[in-house]
């Protein structure tokens, strides 16, 4: 890296770590793709490369989550493992943010085994923070399902390197009444006080994360019946 730039790029982080953060980033974000419209990929790359860095800075340093950023639901549905596949919702200013979302058909997984199919698309999803079309980090992931299903993306999480809260929310006993279920053990205090805050919010990500699973599902579903 050259001298300016090396220094440059200081100032940023030194900035970002007084709590100027989005304004870096939006910063930067525009530079990218004003770069990429110039097809200068190469420029491009470099400032996804700061920006992913600089928000990874953000989810370590102990920062508190904000809910009017980011926030990713995730679901599956399927019937018995056949036509499977999964969901992500995205909210930001606490609002459904639906140009945003993505279907995911699950590929690798092979039966009945909803845990295994939500760490695939993790993963998958995790894929895109690489590449010009790369997708900005969360500052909440939020999964429909249990301990398993939070356990399954926390372990995509620690094998990206990529440290960012994640809640579950089950649906308990007779469905009737949601569990929450907590991923990292230090941000467990805070969330739970974000629960008893958002608990509306929180259960609108995951309901909205259960229909667009649902109606995907279903659509694959019809149009393997006109197949057959």
């Amino acid at each position: 890296i050259e001298k300016n730039n090396y220094q440059y790029f200081i100032e940023q982080v030194a900035s970002f770590l007084k709590g100027k953060s989005k304004k870096i980033v939006d910063k930067l974000k525009s530079k990218m793709k004003s770069a990429a419209l110039r097809q200068d990929f190469e420029k491009a790359k470099i400032l996804r490369d700061k920006i992913f860095a600089l928000e990874n800075i953000d989810k370590k340093s102990g920062k508190k989550i904000d809910l009017d950023n980011r926030i990713e639901g995730y679901d599956v549905s399927d019937i018995a493992g056949h036509e499977a596949v999964g969901s992500m919702v995205v909210f930001e200013a606490r609002k459904p943010f639906k140009k945003e979302y993505r279907k995911f058909k699950i590929k690798r997984v092979r039966g009945i085994n909803d845990c295994a199919m939500l760490g695939e698309i993790i993963e998958r999803r995790m894929k895109h923070l690489e590449g010009r079309d790369g997708w900005p980090l969360p500052e909440l992931i939020i999964i429909d399902g249990g301990r398993g299903q939070v356990n399954a993306a926390m372990d995509v999480l620690k094998r990206e390197k990529v440290k960012i809260p994640v809640l579950g929310i089950a649906k308990g006993e007779k469905r009737k009444k949601n569990q929450f279920v907590f991923g990292q053990k230090e941000n467990k205090k805070e969330l739970e006080e974000l629960v008893k805050n958002n608990f509306k919010l929180f259960c609108q990500v995951r309901n909205e994360a259960h229909r667009f699973a649902l109606s995907f599902h279903r659509q694959r579903r019809r149009e393997q019946l006109l197949k057959d």
